[in-house]
């Protein structure tokens, strides 16, 4: 969710409790922490900012070496409408989905062909039958009678399909 995250190790020891930390930045000295502590291999970390990475470190009781980190990061959380994005931050934003069936197929932003402001965004698929998916963020109400306008700039003169849809989730 946006405000906690969950996670989960493997015991390969006899350990029946641990410690764990959860920093928003990567920790160097983990003996100035307060640890929390867990009776299971999994524990859930509440009360966290929205769209952040943590960095979660994990010990067993018996005083094995620390884990490297795992970095989890918090959802975002609703965005207010009306919503405007001009691809001028990092894209693709942590935000949005984005989903590709082609390690060669990519988003990313360029400073070519922008509409308004200095960056758009620039979406590749180099075949037939790569798929690009993008799913904007979640929003604060229901879009299913909103309206979406974007700008669209094709570079070639081959026929790519781009399909608009509305998702629920956007994992879907």
């Amino acid at each position: 969710t946006e405000s906690e995250i969950s996670f989960s190790w493997t015991e390969s020891g006899t350990a029946s409790s641990w410690y764990y930390i959860v920093s928003d930045t990567a920790v160097t000295e983990l003996t100035e922490w307060t640890a929390q502590t867990a009776t299971d291999t999994f524990a859930t970390a509440a009360g966290l900012t929205a769209n952040t990475s943590y960095y979660v470190y994990v010990q067993s009781s018996c005083g094995s070496e620390w884990t490297n980190a795992l970095i989890a990061r918090t959802d975002c959380a609703p965005i207010p409408l009306p919503y405007s994005f001009g691809f001028e931050g990092i894209w693709p934003d942590p935000c949005w989905g984005y989903a590709r069936s082609s390690a060669s197929s990519h988003v990313n932003a360029s400073t070519s062909y922008a509409h308004e402001g200095t960056h758009a965004g620039y979406v590749y698929a180099n075949a037939t039958g790569n798929e690009v998916i993008i799913s904007m963020p979640r929003f604060d109400r229901p879009l299913n009678n909103l309206q979406v306008n974007f700008w669209l700039y094709h570079t070639t003169t081959t026929q790519h399909a781009m399909q608009v849809g509305y998702m629920t989730h956007r994992d879907d």
